[in-house]
């Protein structure tokens, strides 16, 4: 996998010019000796990589691809420490920041890579996903696009658990005016986010949605989303001709490795349920997505 990172780097370093978007970090050590910008990109690329926590990063940036990658001298056992990073990053401007997390998407625009086709034959699209996290105190709302790349655009502090709703409420329109064109065509919620505000502004951006529920999470604040879905199977097992024909597609994603089968009706209502290949000695698991409405249309 190493290579595959190191590409990434590369590609960030070659095509959007990496270094360029820290030049405005100011720099308030008195002899660095680490330069500010190394720190600051191996930060960077840490979602690109699939890295999550800083000491796992300071892993990987001991490997020789990473040494070499960055420049440093024969002797030299590791481009940063992650206590250093974590020092850095307790003074670094959280505007500077904001702008360069903005900074490569223009570019990545362009080449196409905030696009993703969810079905063969189907269009390209712009997916973005946005959900409260907790990280260790912090409470946050984040965003990514997600396309060729997954990207973060928007990492904001929120005042805690329960406020993650209005938080997302007024990121959802500066998102939109912020990212301009390559604004998302299609958000992805999980069933926390199925309410009218949520809706009407996701619409009023000509955008559409999709929401994701797991029966195992939390049933207080799924439960309007739950009695939606019962609603929907109600649908498929009443065999009534008010609701008849009831078209069935079924098919294989070799990208997901799963197979999936769909059931429409002529109320725009389609139930989705796919079964993953597993690796060998397990059972196959299932998953099943019943969004309430038409892809294609807002509800």
């Amino acid at each position: 996998m190493v290579a595959y990172e190191t590409q990434l780097a590369l590609f960030f370093r070659d095509t959007i010019n990496i270094a360029r978007i820290f030049d405005c970090f100011h720099d308030i050590r008195m002899h660095p000796r680490i330069l500010l910008k190394d720190i600051l990109i191996s930060v960077f690329l840490m979602p690109y990589w699939g890295i999550k926590a800083l000491l796992q990063l300071d892993i990987f940036l001991r490997t020789p691809q990473m040494l070499r990658l960055f420049r440093c001298p024969k002797k030299k056992k590791l481009v940063v420490s992650d206590t250093t990073i974590a020092r850095v990053l307790s003074w670094i401007d959280p505007q500077d920041s904001r702008q360069a997390l903005l900074a490569p998407l223009t570019t990545l625009n362009k080449e196409g890579l905030l696009q993703l086709r969810l079905a063969p034959k189907g269009p390209s699209r712009r997916l973005g996903v946005i959900d409260g996290s907790q990280m260790g105190d912090h409470y946050l709302v984040a965003a990514l696009l997600c396309g060729q790349l997954n990207y973060p655009v928007v990492a904001e502090p929120c005042k805690g658990r329960g406020h993650e709703q209005k938080t997302t409420q007024a990121l959802l329109p500066i998102i939109h005016q912020m990212l301009g064109p390559a604004a998302p065509q299609l958000w992805l919620f999980d069933a926390l986010y199925f309410n009218q505000p949520i809706f009407r502004i996701v619409a009023e951006q000509k955008a559409h949605l999709l929401i994701k529920y797991s029966p195992h999470g939390d049933e207080v604040n799924t439960k309007l989303f739950r009695d939606v879905l019962e609603d929907a199977k109600r649908l498929f097992a009443a065999n009534t001709p008010a609701i008849d024909p009831v078209e069935e597609s079924h098919s294989f994603d070799s990208q997901r490795w799963c197979s999936w089968s769909m059931k429409k009706t002529s109320a725009s209502v389609r139930r989705l349920s796919g079964e993953y290949l597993p690796p060998r000695g397990r059972l196959p698991e299932k998953e099943e997505k019943r969004p309430h409405g038409n892809l294609d249309h807002h509800h």
